[in-house]
């Protein structure tokens, strides 16, 4: 248990056997990802990913059966090696980029 001020009221986290504050919500959240393409000036959208990965087939500009996303041995070596050297910041409690960089 850890108790902190933060402007002038007392909150207590309680940490877990695993180390995450139970004070943050860990329930899973609905994600919606897309990935864009920069093409000249303009930016082209690829793929998408809600739950499975559609792809946007150019000839006909409508989204492919929605499969699942497969990694590259380059893609889990690049992982395990930013795993490895990069710093994580897990279960900040911060809803934007800059409210984590604020943290820091």
């Amino acid at each position: 248990m850890s108790q902190k001020t933060h402007g002038g009221v007392s909150r207590i986290d309680s940490i877990s056997k695993y180390g995450h504050r139970s004070s943050l919500d860990h329930s899973p959240h609905e994600l919606f990802i897309k990935l864009d393409e920069l093409q000249g000036t303009t930016w082209v959208e690829r793929a998408r990913w809600i739950k499975y990965e559609e792809e946007l087939e150019p000839e006909t500009g409508q989204w492919g059966h929605p499969h699942i996303s497969q990694l590259s041995f380059q893609g889990v070596v690049n992982l395990r090696l930013s795993l490895e050297k990069c710093s994580l910041l897990l279960d900040r409690p911060a809803s934007n980029f800059s409210a984590v960089v604020q943290q820091v």
